[in-house]
């Protein structure tokens, strides 16, 4: 069998530029339910991360999601995305962010590692 895939997109990724600070996007993503936990989510934000950080001027990317989102959780963590303070206006959800500099020390190497993606 094909894994329920009709060959159509398996979900969509979206960078979206902060209006009110320069140099810094929000990371967007959504799977089709037939393509979650399949690794696909984190090496769609892992590849975006790496083309942003390599070929733009961002250094600062940030994204949110459901509090109780196990999968996008794990995402963030494995790709080394640090947790934001809790916003009182939504405590439902969970925001985090990621340097340039985060990004390409562990990247490189020096002192961290980048952790495999579940499959």
């Amino acid at each position: 069998g094909d894994g329920g895939f009709d060959g159509g997109p398996l979900g969509l990724i979206a960078l979206t530029p902060d209006r009110d600070r320069a140099a810094s996007a929000e990371i967007g993503i959504l799977l089709r339910p037939e393509a979650r936990g399949m690794g696909v989510g984190g090496e769609a934000v892992a590849a975006l991360v790496d083309q942003v950080f390599s070929t733009t001027d961002i250094v600062r990317l940030w994204t949110r999601h459901a509090a109780t989102h196990a999968g996008a959780l794990g995402i963030m963590r494995q790709l080394g995305f640090d947790p934001m303070p809790a916003d009182p206006a939504a405590p439902d959800r969970t925001s985090w962010v990621l340097f340039r500099e985060t990004w390409h020390a562990r990247k490189s190497g020096r002192g961290f590692a980048i952790l495999p993606l579940a499959g």
